[in-house]
Protein backbone atom coordinates (compact mmCIF):
# COMPACT_ATOMS: atom_id res chain seq x y z
CA UNK A 1 0.00 0.00 0.00
CA UNK A 2 1.58 3.15 -0.89
CA UNK A 3 1.11 6.69 1.34
CA UNK A 4 -1.49 8.06 -0.92
CA UNK A 5 -3.83 4.71 0.00
CA UNK A 6 -2.59 5.00 2.99
CA UNK A 7 -3.76 8.52 3.58
CA UNK A 8 -6.99 7.41 1.64
CA UNK A 9 -7.94 4.81 4.01
CA UNK A 10 -7.35 6.81 7.50
CA UNK A 11 -9.50 9.99 5.88
CA UNK A 12 -12.37 6.78 5.24
CA UNK A 13 -11.45 5.77 8.36
CA UNK A 14 -12.04 9.37 10.04
CA UNK A 15 -15.63 9.78 8.68
CA UNK A 16 -16.25 6.34 9.63
CA UNK A 17 -15.36 6.91 12.91
CA UNK A 18 -17.37 10.40 12.86
CA UNK A 19 -20.84 8.42 12.14
CA UNK A 20 -20.51 5.62 15.01
CA UNK A 21 -19.37 8.41 17.01
CA UNK A 22 -22.54 10.42 16.50
CA UNK A 23 -24.68 7.47 16.47
CA UNK A 24 -23.32 6.43 20.05
CA UNK A 25 -23.35 9.85 21.57
CA UNK A 26 -27.32 9.55 20.48
CA UNK A 27 -28.03 6.13 22.22
CA UNK A 28 -26.12 7.60 25.75
CA UNK A 29 -28.69 10.00 26.04
CA UNK A 30 -31.68 8.08 24.43
CA UNK A 31 -31.98 5.70 27.15
CA UNK A 32 -32.00 8.52 29.95
CA UNK A 33 -35.02 10.47 28.08
CA UNK A 34 -37.25 6.93 27.70
CA UNK A 35 -36.73 6.07 31.36
CA UNK A 36 -37.55 9.62 32.64
CA UNK A 37 -41.03 9.50 30.91
CA UNK A 38 -41.10 5.59 31.93
CA UNK A 39 -40.11 6.72 35.10
CA UNK A 40 -42.90 9.79 35.11
CA UNK A 41 -45.90 7.14 33.92
CA UNK A 42 -44.97 4.64 36.71
CA UNK A 43 -45.12 7.50 39.44
CA UNK A 44 -48.52 8.66 38.31
CA UNK A 45 -49.94 5.63 38.20
CA UNK A 46 -48.58 4.90 41.65
CA UNK A 47 -49.92 8.18 43.37
CA UNK A 48 -53.44 7.67 41.98
CA UNK A 49 -53.43 3.97 43.20
CA UNK A 50 -51.96 4.76 46.71
CA UNK A 51 -53.95 7.88 47.36
CA UNK A 52 -56.94 7.73 44.70
CA UNK A 53 -57.61 10.28 42.33
CA UNK A 54 -56.95 14.07 43.13
CA UNK A 55 -60.45 16.08 44.58
CA UNK A 56 -61.38 17.94 41.79
CA UNK A 57 -64.48 20.09 41.48
CA UNK A 58 -65.24 17.43 38.22
CA UNK A 59 -63.66 14.23 37.56
CA UNK A 60 -64.62 14.38 34.43
CA UNK A 61 -62.22 17.29 33.75
CA UNK A 62 -59.53 15.45 35.72
CA UNK A 63 -59.73 12.35 33.80
CA UNK A 64 -59.84 14.36 30.57
CA UNK A 65 -57.21 16.42 31.41
CA UNK A 66 -54.95 13.11 32.21
CA UNK A 67 -56.07 11.98 28.95
CA UNK A 68 -54.89 14.01 27.42
CA UNK A 69 -51.64 14.96 29.34
CA UNK A 70 -50.97 11.16 28.74
CA UNK A 71 -51.89 11.21 24.63
CA UNK A 72 -50.00 14.28 24.46
CA UNK A 73 -46.79 12.60 26.29
CA UNK A 74 -47.20 9.35 24.08
CA UNK A 75 -47.34 11.46 21.07
CA UNK A 76 -44.38 13.74 21.28
CA UNK A 77 -41.97 10.41 22.36
CA UNK A 78 -43.41 8.80 19.79
CA UNK A 79 -42.42 11.70 16.99
CA UNK A 80 -39.13 12.18 18.95
CA UNK A 81 -38.16 8.20 18.92
CA UNK A 82 -39.08 8.37 15.13
CA UNK A 83 -37.09 11.38 14.48
CA UNK A 84 -34.10 9.72 16.74
CA UNK A 85 -34.40 6.76 14.05
CA UNK A 86 -33.92 8.12 11.26
CA UNK A 87 -30.92 10.28 12.59
CA UNK A 88 -29.22 6.52 13.71
CA UNK A 89 -30.10 5.27 10.32
CA UNK A 90 -28.08 7.78 8.53
CA UNK A 91 -25.32 8.10 10.82
CA UNK A 92 -24.92 4.19 11.08
CA UNK A 93 -25.67 4.36 7.09
CA UNK A 94 -23.07 6.64 6.47
CA UNK A 95 -20.13 5.20 8.58
CA UNK A 96 -21.17 2.03 6.85
CA UNK A 97 -20.39 3.33 3.34
CA UNK A 98 -16.71 4.94 4.90
CA UNK A 99 -16.40 0.92 5.78
CA UNK A 100 -17.10 -0.40 2.75
CA UNK A 101 -15.18 2.24 0.78
CA UNK A 102 -11.80 1.55 3.40
CA UNK A 103 -12.30 -2.57 2.23
CA UNK A 104 -12.63 -1.64 -1.12
CA UNK A 105 -9.39 0.46 -1.18
CA UNK A 106 -7.56 -2.56 0.94
CA UNK A 107 -9.53 -5.41 -1.51
CA UNK A 108 -11.10 -7.21 1.44
CA UNK A 109 -13.55 -8.90 1.65
CA UNK A 110 -16.41 -10.57 4.86
CA UNK A 111 -16.38 -14.20 4.73
CA UNK A 112 -19.90 -15.38 3.80
CA UNK A 113 -20.47 -16.36 7.51
CA UNK A 114 -19.81 -12.80 8.21
CA UNK A 115 -21.81 -11.30 5.22
CA UNK A 116 -25.01 -13.42 6.41
CA UNK A 117 -24.55 -12.09 9.70
CA UNK A 118 -24.67 -8.67 8.65
CA UNK A 119 -27.24 -9.11 6.65
CA UNK A 120 -29.37 -10.99 9.13
CA UNK A 121 -28.27 -8.01 11.94
CA UNK A 122 -29.63 -5.17 9.14
CA UNK A 123 -32.89 -6.78 8.54
CA UNK A 124 -33.43 -6.99 12.54
CA UNK A 125 -32.22 -3.13 13.41
CA UNK A 126 -33.67 -0.15 14.18
CA UNK A 127 -36.68 -2.65 16.78
CA UNK A 128 -35.00 -0.27 19.82
CA UNK A 129 -36.94 2.45 19.07
CA UNK A 130 -40.37 0.36 18.45
CA UNK A 131 -40.09 -1.01 21.36
CA UNK A 132 -39.59 1.68 23.65
CA UNK A 133 -42.77 3.31 21.97
CA UNK A 134 -45.13 0.07 22.99
CA UNK A 135 -43.83 0.76 26.56
CA UNK A 136 -44.68 4.08 26.19
CA UNK A 137 -48.26 3.43 25.11
CA UNK A 138 -48.40 0.29 27.45
CA UNK A 139 -47.76 2.66 30.63
CA UNK A 140 -49.93 5.92 28.90
CA UNK A 141 -53.04 2.99 28.12
CA UNK A 142 -52.42 2.20 32.32
CA UNK A 143 -52.35 5.65 33.61
CA UNK A 144 -55.41 6.39 32.04
CA UNK A 145 -57.25 3.17 32.92
CA UNK A 146 -56.14 3.58 35.95
CA UNK A 147 -58.17 6.82 36.82
CA UNK A 148 -61.15 4.50 36.70
CA UNK A 149 -60.20 2.66 39.53
CA UNK A 150 -62.76 3.26 42.51
CA UNK A 151 -60.95 3.59 45.74
CA UNK A 152 -61.85 0.73 48.26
Amino acid sequence: MNNQDKNKADILLSLSKIGWDNFERRRAHQWKFNISIWTAFSAFIAIVVTRGPVAMPCECLYICLSIAICLAVTLAHGYWLRSVRARDRLDKDIAIFFEGRIMKLLQVEYPSDIKDLKRDVKDRDYWSPVACTVITVTLALAAVLVLFLKPM
